[in-house]
Parts: C-alpha cells; sequence; structure tokens
C-alpha cells in the first residue's frame, strides 16, 4: 500500500479531481486513478470523493491510497461447480454466489456475472439456459445465496414473495466499532441510487421506507471490530449498507459507505479488506412452490471471512450458525 499526498495549486484549480491528480506528475494513468476511486481510496480535505467530475480548489488536500496489486487485478470467472449450488428442486436454483460477481449481467462486456458461470454447468445438464431468470439481486461485491428459476412463471412466483415479504433473510457483516446495544433496529426512509454518486442517502421524508434488525454476534476489542447479524424486513438497495452507516458501525471494506472517524485496522487484517467487502446473505427462507414446505438455504461463508474473523481474535458472544460454515437444506 502507498499513500500519495498532493496539494493543489493554481495550476490545476478548478480541474476535475482526476485530472487534477493527473496534472500533479503522479506515475499513474487517467484510468488508473478512476479505479482508485471507484474503490473510494481517495479523499479530498479528509474526505472520501466518489465522483471524478468534482472541481479542486487551490489549497486543497488529496491523498490517494493505493495497492499497485490491485491496480489491473480482475476477478477471474471460474465456471460454478457442484458445491457451489446450494438447492436445485422445483425449478429454483440457490447459488453461494462469490464477492466480485455481478448477480446480472451489466453493460460491460468485461464485468463477470453468475449466469455466466453457470453456463458450463447447465450445458451439461442439458438445460436451456436461455429460461434460468434471476429472481433477485445482491450488489457486486456481497457474497451468498442467490436465487434462479426456471422460467418466468416461476421466476414470478418467487419475487411475489419477495414483494410480500414472505420470504425472509439473514445476512452477517464484519464492521467497524463495537456497539453498546447488543440488538437494534433501523426504521428509516432511503432515497433511490444516486447515478451521479452510485449512493443512497438516508432521508427526513420522502423516498421508501426501510426496516432491518441487527444483533451482534461476535467481538474484537483489541480490533475494535464486530461480526453483526442483519435481518432485512425491507429490500431497498444498499440498504443494509447504508442502515450500519447510520448506526454508525460501516461494513470493513465498503467503499462507498464509510466513516473518515473509523479508526485504522491492522496492515494484516487491512490486506484482507482490499478484495470486497464484508457483507455476506447467509441464509434465505421460501416457500419453492404453492403446497410445498418452506426451505431454509445457507450458504457458507466466504474464506477471506473466516480469516478475518480468526487473525481478529473475535469472541463470541452468542453460539454462531455452525450450518454457514457448512451448506445445508432444512425443511420445516
Amino acid at each position: 500500500m502507498k499513500l500519495i499526498k498532493i496539494t493543489i495549486d493554481h495550476t490545476t484549480a478548478g480541474q476535475n479531481i482526476d485530472k487534477a491528480i493527473l496534472a500533479s506528475g503522479v506515475d499513474l494513468s487517467r484510468k488508473e486513478i478512476r479505479r482508485i476511486l471507484d474503490r473510494g481510496g481517495i479523499q479530498c480535505n479528509g474526505k472520501r470523493v466518489f465522483v471524478a467530475s468534482q472541481t479542486v480548489k487551490r489549497g486543497d488536500q488529496i491523498v490517494l491510497t493505493h495497492h499497485p496489486a490491485l491496480s489491473t487485478k480482475e476477478v477471474a470467472l471460474s465456471p460454478l461447480e457442484e458445491k457451489d449450488i446450494l438447492y436445485w428442486k422445483h425449478d429454483i436454483i440457490a447459488v453461494n454466489k462469490a464477492p466480485g460477481i455481478a448477480s446480472v449481467e451489466t453493460a460491460s462486456s468485461k464485468t463477470p456475472y453468475v449466469k455466466k458461470q453457470m453456463l458450463p454447468l447447465l450445458k451439461s445438464k442439458a438445460v436451456d439456459a436461455s429460461l434460468i431468470k434471476p429472481c433477485h439481486r445482491l450488489d457486486k461485491e456481497t457474497s451468498g445465496v442467490l436465487l434462479f428459476a426456471y422460467g418466468d412463471q416461476k421466476a414470478q412466483y418467487i419475487m411475489d414473495q419477495f414483494r410480500k415479504h414472505e420470504i425472509r433473510k439473514v445476512y452477517h457483516a464484519l464492521c467497524y466499532g463495537i456497539p453498546k446495544d447488543k440488538r437494534w433496529e433501523v426504521n428509516c426512509q432511503l432515497s433511490g441510487i444516486d447515478k451521479r454518486t452510485g449512493r443512497v442517502k438516508v432521508l427526513s421524508s420522502g423516498g421508501y421506507s426501510s426496516s432491518s434488525s441487527f444483533q451482534v454476534i461476535a467481538i474484537s476489542k483489541k480490533h475494535n471490530v464486530s461480526l453483526i447479524q442483519v435481518a432485512p424486513k425491507t429490500g431497498r438497495s444498499h440498504q443494509i449498507r447504508v442502515h450500519l452507516l447510520h448506526s454508525k458501525f460501516p461494513i470493513i471494506g465498503d467503499k462507498k459507505y464509510s466513516l473518515a472517524s473509523s479508526k485504522p485496522l491492522h496492515p494484516s487484517l487491512a490486506e484482507l479488506s482490499l478484495q470486497h467487502h464484508f457483507l455476506h446473505a447467509s441464509s434465505i427462507e421460501f416457500t419453492p412452490s404453492e403446497g410445498e414446505k418452506r426451505v431454509e438455504l445457507k450458504a457458507p461463508l466466504p474464506q477471506l471471512f473466516h480469516s478475518f474473523i480468526k487473525k481478529s481474535q473475535m469472541e463470541f458472544l452468542v453460539k454462531f450458525d455452525e450450518l454457514i460454515i457448512s451448506p445445508l437444506v432444512k425443511t420445516s
């Protein structure tokens, strides 16, 4: 990791921040500067910058946090294997999505997405890939349970359960800080995603209602971090990430929603947080078909989660769900 500090002078004042940084003589291309910005690695006067079009003025203090190893590193699109499939019944496929993979195809042909990962497996089972439809989404860096359905009718059946709040989900997040209250709720109004910044804001009125419940599972007093369980009652864009930031316990590794006041992590932990933010969709409960019993699926945590928990020497306050470590299908 390398810190690059720049003071804006009269020659670059008034320019967009990416152009001003480039003109300062740093050994980075404009494309690399934008990548650093997208990862949340640029601050202006102590505040994180989210858009390259932000203009700078004379005397502004710019700090870039540059990780050379990440400049050209792309997430490898490895085919899904049988172990990545949590459920395949009743025309429903549940996948344990890896962090860094988009839930659905995006405008960029270079962005890896889950259905593309599924193609070899679908072909091996003689399944028509064109009929596989996503039932919901997870943010690109969020890992965990993701549902797909075979055909529009089944997809709509599952999406109707989401719309009626009949599907129960549980997430786990590694967060900065240690909450005094071991359980709490957040109920607030949220904006949509700002097209300019890619961020969602808490509103005093208007917008969309949102609600989440939180429980502290484990803490590390030494490193001032926590493992928090989240049960969202609504499914707004970036809801959990915004709610945790609003609670002053932002998710570790989150580039869009962070606090400048968060205590820096020990280098061995900071290194783990470079690849993706630590939010995992651990379980989901739904009805697969009319007249069938509800099904609960649980997805193992990614390896980086386990490494962070171990290295931070977390103390568990409640018994951690061992089923998150091993995939399981439970019916009730």
